[in-house]
């Protein structure tokens, strides 16, 4: 399916959703003023492992190829923003049925100019990352994964009102995730983090996959 299809198909899922922000998935610059993805030093239980490594030296390369990826596929401009990318020893190793990164976005009322956030993080788990995502996943993808949310955060106006399955399944698509979380989840665990309210549960991902599908009519 080719780029300007896939637009398409996405622009007929927001009209879908009633939410009015045409005109931001329309919005397609390819000049990235001033954003930027900095990744803070890690120096916690896992600093020595390889995979730690990898991702470290290969930072910029996986951040350059995800806002490629990001643009291409939804029509949405990198934001003129940075991201701060830090690896957290909080997150269990056990991806698509724990969560293994989360959005950093501190709440304030949307503008134009700075988005749904006063500052934007990702928190990538370590232990995930150093367990090489159990061979679910790849660090690339999960990069991708995060960064949508940040393209969507910072674009969509009405963000938290949007349905779970274009704020969850967009990012899943993008990233090429979604025969790799059906696989995992064929079991039905459900994994043990305890959810704040307004947190998507990752073991419902798979739902969400065939919801988006269904929305976007990517089946």
């Amino acid at each position: 399916m080719n780029g300007v299809i896939e637009k398409k198909l996405l622009i007929s899922a927001v009209i879908g959703a009633g939410i009015g922000t045409i005109l931001a998935f329309l919005s397609i610059r390819r000049n990235r003023p001033s954003f930027k993805a900095v990744l803070k030093p890690y120096h916690g239980e896992h600093k020595d492992n390889i995979e730690i490594e990898k991702f470290e030296n290969r930072f910029d390369e996986i951040v350059e190829k995800a806002i490629g990826a990001i643009e291409e596929k939804t029509g949405l401009s990198a934001p003129p923003v940075t991201v701060t990318v830090e690896l957290d020893d909080s997150f269990e190793s056990d991806t698509y049925i724990e969560p293994s990164a989360m959005i950093k976005c501190p709440g304030r009322p949307y503008t134009k100019e700075d988005g749904n956030c006063l500052s934007y993080g990702i928190r990538m788990g370590s232990k995930p990352l150093a367990d090489g995502y159990r061979g679910r996943t790849t660090v690339d993808k999960a990069m991708t994964h995060e960064l949508t949310h940040i393209f969507m955060m910072y674009h969509i106006p009405d963000h938290r009102s949007i349905p779970n399955w274009l704020k969850e399944g967009l990012p899943i698509h993008v990233a090429n995730q979604e025969e790799e979380i059906k696989e995992t989840q064929k079991d039905g665990r459900k994994g043990h983090y305890k959810y704040t309210n307004g947190q998507i549960p990752v073991y419902t991902y798979g739902k969400i996959v065939d919801e988006f599908n269904q929305n976007a009519n990517l089946a």
